[in-house]
């Protein structure tokens, strides 16, 4: 019979294996395009990273630079970024 603490080390164990195997291909960052200033924002949730920029190529620029200053010092990083553009529409029914 496994005593109670046996659960926890299982967990922890599972957690760090799926851990190795996760690689970190992508990040994808939501953006939004800010109707009152015109400008655009940018959130990767998976990683934690929000930014902004005043046009489309200031916000590329300001991803990579978030991405950059997010992974700095550690040794994997995504190979890829990819920018999902969100536009909310609303018709009348």
């Amino acid at each position: 019979m496994e005593s109670p603490g046996d659960d926890d080390i299982l967990l922890s164990e599972m957690v760090t294996q799926r851990s190795d195997v996760m690689d970190i291909d992508e990040a994808v960052f939501i953006v939004e395009e800010d109707k009152d200033t015109g400008g655009y924002s940018a959130v990767c949730h998976r990683f934690g990273i929000f930014t902004q920029g005043d046009n489309l190529d200031d916000l590329r620029a300001m991803v990579l630079d978030a991405v950059e200053c997010r992974f700095e010092g550690e040794a994997t990083r995504p190979r890829q970024i990819r920018l999902h553009f969100v536009r909310d529409e609303v018709i009348a029914a």
